[in-house]
């Protein structure tokens, strides 16, 4: 210890391991002196957990703030999906419902080139103008670009293309 002060630069009041040993044991309880370089450990564990603490409580205040922001996202999307719901009659997140991705889409068939004229709505579904692309069994229709008007049973109203 005496010789790592030493390579330190700090200034020490012994020569030998048993002058340390004896301000230990018996002066430093008389003086309670701190020298240079001596850590005032209680001192320093009680500030550190003091600010661990305030850091602690930011830091459950900022999961308190994300959580509601979490709640009010998940209440906004459940009035979008109920708003969806009403708009087309559809039961949103009710039963399994399959789709082809149009980009999987053959470039050379004939519904790519239909799809190429359309856009992504905000719900992500593909239009064109107010037409939403679909897939029908052929008992509705086999050629493709065919537009329909679909009428749910709520009697909302939406047009459709083959």
């Amino acid at each position: 210890m005496l010789a790592e002060r030493e390579r330190a630069g700090l200034h020490s009041l012994w020569e030998t391991g048993e002058e340390v040993m004896e301000w230990w044991l018996s002066d430093r309880a008389k003086t309670d002196k701190v020298i240079d370089g001596q850590i005032e450990t209680i001192d320093d564990l009680s500030s550190k957990n003091a600010e661990l603490n305030e850091e602690i409580q930011q830091l459950k205040k900022d999961i308190e703030e994300q959580k509601a922001e979490i709640e009010k996202q998940k209440a906004e999307i459940a009035a979008q999906k109920e708003e969806l719901n009403k708009q087309t009659g559809a039961n949103i997140g009710g039963s399994f419902k399959s789709y082809t991705n149009y980009k999987c889409l053959s470039r050379n068939s004939k519904q790519w080139q239909i799809q190429t004229q359309a856009y992504t709505d905000q719900y992500g579904l593909r239009k064109i103008d107010d037409a939403y692309l679909v897939a029908l069994g052929s008992y509705y229709g086999t050629k493709l670009g065919t537009k329909y008007q679909v009428k749910l049973v709520n009697g909302n109203v939406f047009q459709i293309v083959l």
